[in-house]
């Protein structure tokens, strides 16, 4: 899971407002960033590390484009310490070249590398590149002609996939896979047109986001403008990623017409109706459990209160990408307010529970500072199956729930109670059918346009 910002202005420089985009953006990607911008030339300029710190040491005023793309990088294929993999990647076809931003994973990246290394030659492991050489080499065939280019690369590819690439003559080019699995909006600025993620990232440079790029399509934009919209391949089934929804958009984006927060508050106010319960406050994980949480209390009457305190210097630990990273980070990252769970019982919120990692340390904190009680309640259901579309939980045995009932997990996590909402109560909380959603996680029916061995995916995106 990545995020992707563009902006192309009629006139004034492109590249600070892209920057702050990214910022807008970092929840989705804390490992590197870079930005594609035209400056006489296509250039990129990239690094590893949180937003600020790649463009700290960057001279703004000097590097002036009305025309930019840019990325923020969390990997789920390929190398986390090779520059070559950071994005966007640049690739040169005859005399032209373009800029790549993506978002997403191509289940059948493995496949289609395979065919295109007969006659090209690769500098990373990643899917981006896959892709990247894909449309390098649709464009040959099409005339340089990036709609068509894209048509022709779409029929190829399968799996989850939201790009805007940069073009040396100026061009952005947006497109979201035919099944619509990651977000992509749009919307108007001052002087120009942009495309992002997530429309907080839209509305953080003050533009207006109009709505989202449908499933198949493809826009291209020049001068601050719309030049082309095309229905490039005809949408499949909707298979939006639930996970959005639940973790990672931020809760103040708007995705398919639905604010994130009063989604996640739903999912809290469904966990009340199915399980009521008595206690003394309803207390979320901090960030990602609050809205959730809110909605709880409102739904319960009882109290809302944050007994879990964050460190606000740590980032999301479940995208950092080691596990012994995460049980580390999450021991720094949180600490429990004794004076107010001493002699209380308390209900606590959160997103969902992937591999165990932070309920498992948090819950016996609170015990050991006095909580009589803790009671669990998780919005998304139990993660059961591999994700193969972005997220990064690629095997089964990583995946807590995959291997253990609800309650072997109370008992691991410590809680008094543990309940999770359903499949059914996660669809209504979000507004969808569950024939529009990506439930692949929880059911394990991935809405994919082929078949594949489910054990050989394991183990090519196990690495």
């Amino acid at each position: 899971m990545c995020g992707i910002a563009a902006l192309s202005l009629k006139s004034c420089n492109a590249i600070p407002k892209v920057i702050k985009m990214l910022l807008a953006l970092q929840h989705r990607g804390q490992e590197s960033t870079g930005i594609a911008f035209i400056n006489s030339s296509l250039n990129v300029y990239k690094g590893f590390g949180l937003v600020p710190d790649v463009f700290r040491h960057v001279d703004i005023t000097e590097l002036n484009s009305s025309t930019a793309i840019g990325h923020v990088r969390y990997s789920t294929t390929g190398s986390r310490r090779s520059i070559y993999e950071v994005q966007p990647f640049l690739l040169n076809v005859s005399n032209k070249s373009f800029s790549i931003a993506f978002n997403g994973n191509i289940v059948n990246h493995h496949y289609i590398r395979r065919e295109i290394l007969k006659n090209s030659t690769f500098k990373t492991e990643t899917d981006t590149e896959t892709i990247g050489l894909l449309i390098a080499r649709s464009l040959v065939d099409e005339g340089f002609d990036y709609v068509e280019a894209l048509r022709s690369s779409m029929s190829i590819l399968d799996g989850a996939y939201s790009l805007t690439l940069l073009t040396s003559d100026g061009y952005i080019v947006a497109a979201r896979d035919p099944y619509g699995f990651k977000p992509l909006s749009y919307g108007i600025v001052d002087n120009g047109f942009t495309i992002a993620s997530e429309s907080i990232a839209i509305e953080c440079i003050d533009g207006i986001c109009i709505g989202d790029v449908q499933p198949g399509e493809v826009l291209v934009i020049a001068n601050g403008e719309v030049v082309e919209r095309i229905q490039a391949y005809p949408p499949l089934r909707r298979a939006m990623c639930m996970f959005e929804f639940v973790y990672f958009s931020r809760p103040d984006s708007i995705i398919n017409g639905k604010l994130i927060h009063e989604v996640r508050k739903n999912l809290g106010r469904a966990l009340y109706r199915a399980n009521p319960i008595k206690a003394d406050f309803t207390a979320p994980i901090p960030d990602s459990g609050r809205s959730s949480a809110l909605g709880f209390a409102e739904e319960s009457g009882i109290p809302f209160e944050e007994v879990i305190m964050k460190n606000r210097y740590i980032g999301r630990t479940f995208i950092l990408p080691e596990s012994d990273a995460r049980r580390n980070a999450v021991e720094l990252k949180f600490h429990i307010v004794r004076r107010l769970v001493e002699n209380r019982g308390v209900v606590v919120v959160d997103d969902s529970i992937v591999r165990g990692v932070t309920l498992t340390r948090i819950i016996p904190l609170m015990k050991a500072k006095g909580c009589r009680e803790v009671h669990v309640r998780i919005a998304c259901p139990p993660i059961l199956y591999p994700c193969f579309m972005g997220i990064d939980f690629p095997t089964e045995r990583e995946l807590i729930a995959s291997r253990h009932s609800v309650e072997e997990i109370r008992e691991i996590i410590n809680a008094d109670t543990l309940i999770y909402n359903t499949v059914e109560d996660l669809c209504r909380g979000i507004g969808c059918s569950s024939e529009d959603l990506c439930l692949a996680c929880l059911t394990g029916k991935y809405p994919l346009r082929s078949s594949y061995n489910y054990d050989e995916l394991q183990s090519l995106f196990r690495g």
